[in-house]
């Protein structure tokens, strides 16, 4: 029996089994130059395209949104009662968990705070009521993913501060990139004021649409991350470090072909930003000591782990 895993588990399908969540690349350089990303984004696309929901007409409108620019802000989300509630639950939690360094870089530039909700709901009932079993959220990731939602999403709270102007730049996440192959859905509750100056939400609106661009993007991005994964070489135009991790970029050539356009996401307190991840993101940049808070809201664990 050992041997028969030996022999499969070379097999994208193998791969995939034990996985929490999809992964966005697999496999070895010669299987992507192959074209083995290729077939994923296509048939999870094309599996996508003819998948149907029962549709809630409550949430229509931000469905259209998201499917057309891939990302949507919704100001006011609570009632005032409610808002001051979920902020009370944030505060005092945070009141007891000191930031750490990002990724535990030493000299670090940006600091995190995230507490994981499902670890302590009796912490945070509005919050577990508010977000984690809110049927309106669901229903708009539902539609967007076009799958019914049969888990809670992932909530987290999270805390970004830069405390080391001077320090190293180690936010690997103020990269653009995309989370995933397929359409997948993550969702920013503002607690306080964010802007150009602590890290807001930066999306290219449009770019989570499967275009043949995409698809060449996916491609060539598919072989550089299986050489990296090799610790093979990778052209240094096409490369960025934050800290000491590396991330792959959109070479400047697709970058223009797929007409990327950043716009960053400011917002005021109680502001639910909903983002279709399979788009171009990332976090903004932090220039000021004000914090970014916020509650980070996952479906990707709604996903199908399939191919």
């Amino acid at each position: 029996m050992k041997e028969i895993r030996k022999m499969l588990h070379p097999l994208p399908l193998i791969r995939s089994k034990g996985k929490t969540t999809p992964v966005y690349h697999l496999g070895g350089v010669w299987e992507n130059r192959l074209g083995l990303q290729v077939g994923r984004v296509v048939l999870k696309n094309l599996l996508w395209q003819v998948r149907r929901v029962n549709e809630d007409e409550s949430v229509k409108h931000h469905v259209e949104t998201l499917q057309r620019d891939g990302v949507l802000a919704i100001e006011n989300f609570l009632t005032d009662e409610n808002f001051e509630s979920v902020a009370e639950e944030y505060r005092s939690a945070m009141s007891y968990s000191a930031p750490e360094p990002y990724k535990g870089l030493e000299d670090a530039k940006l600091f995190r705070t995230q507490i994981p909700v499902a670890d302590d709901l009796s912490s945070f009932p509005n919050i577990n009521r508010l977000f984690r079993q809110n049927s309106f959220l669901r229903s708009i990731a539902a539609g967007a993913i076009r799958r019914n939602i049969t888990q809670d999403p992932t909530v987290f709270l999270d805390k970004y501060v830069c405390l080391n102007p001077i320090g190293v730049e180690n936010d690997i996440e103020n990269i653009l990139h995309a989370d995933l192959h397929t359409p997948t859905i993550k969702m920013f509750f503002y607690l306080n004021t964010v802007n150009e100056e602590n890290g807001a939400f930066v999306y290219a609106k449009r770019s989570h649409t499967l275009n043949f661009s995409r698809i060449r993007h996916e491609y060539e991005l598919s072989i550089r991350q299986a050489r990296m994964r090799k610790g093979l070489p990778i052209s240094e135009s096409l490369v960025e470090s934050r800290g000491t991790e590396t991330r792959n970029v959109i070479s400047p050539e697709l970058y223009r072909q797929m007409n990327v356009e950043e716009t960053q996401i400011c917002a005021k307190p109680n502001t639910l930003v909903i983002a279709n991840n399979m788009g171009f993101h990332r976090r903004g940049e932090f220039t000021s000591s004000t914090p970014r808070e916020a509650l980070l809201i996952s479906f990707r664990n709604s996903e199908k782990i399939f191919f």
